[in-house]
């Protein structure tokens, strides 16, 4: 395990978290508000829901 928590804030896209989950190699983000107020976590099931419905409603 790493002392070096990635995290994202509230702001971050679902593009550029899913990005960051790819380049990091995990398989979720803690959000967080500053730098100690969790708010929750996205998960890779998360991310592949929001795309699968994206692409599903483009269709």
């Amino acid at each position: 395990m790493t002392k070096d928590v990635i995290a994202i804030s509230l702001d971050t896209t679902i593009e550029d978290a899913a990005q960051i989950m790819l380049d990091k190699k995990v398989g979720c983000l803690p959000v967080v508000e500053g730098k100690n107020i969790l708010l929750g976590l996205i998960t890779e099931t998360d991310v592949l829901q929001y795309f699968v419905h994206e692409c599903r409603k483009n269709r």
